[in-house]
């Protein structure tokens, strides 16, 4: 009887051994699956960033070129003011020439 309860607890025993080895190598695979997922997972996190650095030094790119644009539009105002500043003095000196030489022509035909 006794070799019997240790034939039958033998059993048992392995039994419960090779359950638990099949469940420590489902644990083993599902680790790795695991792993495999979060390497996966941490590839695609490293490609965003670098997709997201990228599109940030593009958009400081874009930026920096708007700003130079408008510093040369602002420039180019401000030229065109002393241009028209220039014209317009240009223009009331001529004038004040032609009435200096209507006022000629007519001291002229007075004489």
């Amino acid at each position: 009887m006794q070799a019997l309860d240790e034939s039958i607890i033998g059993r048992e025993l392995d039994g419960a051994i090779t359950q638990c080895g099949r469940s420590l190598i489902s644990t083993i695979a599902l680790l790795l699956l695991v792993r495999r997922q979060l390497q996966k997972q941490r590839a695609r996190h490293i490609s965003s960033v670098i997709m997201r650095d990228s599109l940030r030094s593009e958009m400081s790119k874009q930026r920096a070129a708007a700003d130079d644009a408008q510093e040369k539009q602002d420039q180019l105002k401000i030229d065109i003011d002393v241009l028209n500043t220039m014209i317009g003095r240009a223009e009331e000196q001529m004038i004040q020439q032609r009435k200096r030489y209507e006022e000629e022509i007519q001291r002229r035909n007075e004489r």
